[in-house]
C-alpha cells in the first residue's frame, strides 16, 4: 500500500503526490498529523498555533477528508507526533512508499529525519515540490548563488524566461475497495487545548478554511 502524508499541501487538486500515488497502481491511504508541538508554548511564552489559525486548519482538514472520501481515499487523522505513529501505520498497513511534499525548513526537516530514524529500512520516500508559483527546476539560474539579491531583478528574469506550470487535475476516483475502516476523527479546539472561536459579525474575514472555500 502507498501512503500520502499530507503536511502543508492540504488539497486534492493540483497535488503531485496524490496524483503520483494514484497512478502507481497500488491501494492508497492518506494521513494528517496535528503535531502536539505546534500547540505548545514557545520560548517567548506564546503558543505556536492559537485558536484562529487552528480553527482555519480544522476546517481545512475536514474539507480535505471529505474531498478524499469522494475519491474513495481514507484520511487518517491523529493528534500526535508523526515519528511516534507512522511506524505503527507502516507495519499495520504494509506501507512500501510514502508520498509527501518536499519541505526545506528546519522544523519540517527535523520531523522527517525523526520519522526516517524510527521506521524500517526499505521504505521509500517520494517527495515533490508543490508549493511554489515557479517550480525550482524551472528557475533560470544554474546555481542559487546566481540569484540576484534584489527581488525585482529575480522576478523580471523569471517572468521573461519561465512559465508557471499548469495546475493538475483531480486524480481518478479509485474503486470503493480502496477505503479502509477509519475511526479517526478531526479533533476539536478543546482537544487541542484551545478556546472556542466566536466569530464577530463585524469581521472583514468571514471565510472558512478548506480547498473548496479557496476555490470559491
Amino acid at each position: 500500500m502507498n501512503l500520502v502524508w499530507f503536511r502543508n499541501d492540504l488539497r486534492t487538486r493540483d497535488n503531485s503526490n496524490l496524483i503520483g500515488a494514484s497512478e502507481a497502481g497500488e491501494p492508497i491511504l492518506a494521513v494528517y498529523f496535528f503535531d502536539p508541538r505546534h500547540y505548545q508554548f514557545d520560548k517567548f511564552g506564546f503558543k505556536k498555533t492559537e485558536k484562529y489559525r487552528a480553527q482555519f486548519l480544522l476546517e481545512t482538514i475536514t474539507d480535505l477528508k471529505e474531498n478524499l472520501n469522494n475519491l474513495n481515499i481514507s484520511l487518517l487523522v491523529y493528534f500526535g507526533k508523526p515519528e511516534d505513529i507512522l511506524p505503527e501505520l507502516i507495519e499495520k498497513y504494509d506501507i512500501k512508499n510514502i508520498y509527501l511534499q518536499k519541505e526545506w525548513t528546519s522544523e519540517e526537516a527535523a520531523v522527517l529525519l525523526n520519522v526516517q530514524q524510527n521506521i524500517p529500512q526499505g521504505i521509500k520516500f517520494i517527495e515533490k515540490y508543490d508549493q511554489f508559483l515557479w517550480h525550482p527546476d524551472d528557475i533560470p539560474y544554474d546555481h542559487f548563488s546566481q540569484i540576484p539579491k534584489v527581488f525585482t531583478y529575480f522576478r523580471k528574469t523569471c517572468e521573461e524566461h519561465t512559465s508557471v506550470r499548469p495546475a493538475k487535475n483531480l486524480p481518478k476516483k479509485l474503486p470503493q475497495e480502496n477505503r479502509i475502516n477509519n475511526t479517526t476523527q478531526v479533533p476539536t479546539l478543546q482537544s487541542l487545548g484551545l478556546a472556542h472561536v466566536k466569530r464577530d459579525s463585524r469581521s472583514a474575514f468571514p471565510f472558512k478554511g478548506g480547498e473548496n472555500q479557496a476555490l470559491e
